[in-house]
Parts: structure tokens; C-alpha cells; sequence
């Protein structure tokens, strides 16, 4: 689950406005909207804000779920190939940056997937402990 959904589930499920959550992470109301629109991307302060506010883990608002088909679907649109073989072009459909955009995303991809397994490591580590006790 992206993000914007999660923010707006979250959001609606309290019965809150956007405003009502701009006010609670004392923020102005047009950078919540653009937060909850996908259109800014979330840092850890606001990250962390979010976790309190909803007493959730963190790692609800760091991790974005998405299907990276999903994600490249959305880069892709915005490339167009040219040349053929290994040697063809990616030409970006505003600014010749399309190949920078794709490396960032699986940059982001990598790291995110980093996290999740060290996520799972850890969870892993105190099931072991936990049944090491019981036994």
C-alpha cells in the first residue's frame, strides 16, 4: 500500500479532515495535501510525527509497499526507447533524465528492501529468543 492511501485510510478512519491533521502535525495544510497526494515525499520527522499520531511503527510510513511494477509502470510511461539492442537510448519525455530516475528508484527500491530484511532479521532474532525460553 502506497503512502497517499495509507495517509488518507488513516486520516478517514479517525473521522479527520486534512486540516485537522495539518493541525495536529502542526504543518501548513497545502504541504499535508501534497504529502497526501504523493506529491512531497515524507522525511523522518513527519514520519515519526505520523507513528505517534496514529501509534503505529514508524516503519508503516517508511516502507512503501507499492509493487515496484507498479512504480516502474509509472516511470516507464514517462520514457520513451530509442535505437535497438544494447546500445539503445532512454530518452525522457521531459528532460533527457529518464535513466537517472530509474537508477533513484531502484536506489530507493534497494534500500527500502534493505530495511524490510533487517526488519525481518530482527523480528526473527526475538522468535528464536522467545522459543529458546519455552522450550
Amino acid at each position: 500500500m502506497n503512502l497517499p492511501l495509507k495517509l488518507s485510510l488513516f486520516r478517514e478512519y479517525r473521522i479527520w479532515t486534512p486540516e485537522d491533521v495539518a493541525n495536529e502535525l502542526l504543518m501548513p495544510i497545502d504541504d499535508y495535501n501534497k504529502l497526501e497526494k504523493g506529491k512531497t515525499k515524507l522525511n523522518g520527522i513527519v514520519a515519526q510525527q505520523l507513528s505517534d499520531l496514529y501509534r503505529v511503527p514508524i516503519e508503516f510510513f517508511m516502507i512503501d509497499d507499492t509493487p515496484n511494477y507498479y512504480q516502474a509502470d509509472v516511470m516507464y510511461t514517462n520514457c520513451s526507447f530509442s535505437g535497438g539492442g544494447s546500445n539503445g537510448y532512454i530518452n525522457h519525455q521531459y528532460n533527457d533524465r529518464g535513466i537517472d530516475e530509474i537508477i533513484a528508484s531502484k536506489n530507493s527500491e534497494i534500500k527500502t528492501l534493505k530495511q524490510q530484511l533487517e526488519t525481518v532479521q530482527q523480528q526473527n532474532n526475538k522468535f528464536i529468543e522467545l522459543l529458546g525460553k519455552n522450550v
